[in-house]
C-alpha cells in the first residue's frame, strides 16, 4: 500500500455511508484508505491516515451499525468527527457501555439492525 502502515494482515475491511473504506489489521489497527483509480491495481491503494495514531497508539477494533462504522478499545466505543479529525465517544453507545468497570471483547453486527458484544465480566463472559 502506498505510504501506508500496514505491515501486519488484515483482519477487518468495512465501507461507511460516506463510501470511505476502513481497514483493521491483526495488530488492531486501523487506517482509512483510498482505493486505487483502477480496481485491478491492488497496489495502488493510498492510506489517508491511520486512526491508531490519532489516539496515541490505541488498540482499536471496528464494526459497522445502521451504515456507519465505529471504532472501539477495551473500554469505550468511538466515531469519527470527518470535520475536525477527532476521535469521539460515540453517544449513541454511551449510556450501554457507561460501565467501565467491564471490558469490551468483540462487537459484532447482526443481521436484524442490532448488535452484540462481548463483554468479560468478573472473570465471566458475556
Amino acid at each position: 500500500m502506498e505510504g501506508g502502515g500496514i505491515e501486519n494482515g488484515i483482519e477487518n475491511i468495512l465501507e461507511d455511508s460516506k463510501g470511505n473504506l476502513w481497514l483493521n489489521d491483526i495488530s488492531c489497527s486501523v487506517f482509512k484508505v483510498q482505493p486505487p483509480g483502477e480496481v485491478s491495481n491492488l497496489n495502488g491503494y493510498k492510506e489517508i491516515f491511520n486512526l491508531s495514531q490519532l489516539m496515541n497508539g490505541k488498540r482499536l477494533k471496528m464494526f459497522k451499525y445502521l451504515g456507519e462504522v465505529y471504532f472501539y478499545s477495551e473500554r469505550n466505543i468511538f466515531q469519527l468527527n470527518e470535520k475536525t479529525l477527532k476521535v469521539v465517544p460515540a453517544e449513541l453507545f454511551s449510556k450501554i457501555f457507561s460501565d467501565t468497570s467491564h471490558s469490551i471483547i468483540h462487537i459484532y453486527p447482526i443481521e436484524t439492525k442490532c448488535c452484540g458484544a462481548l463483554q468479560k465480566i468478573e472473570g465471566k463472559w458475556f
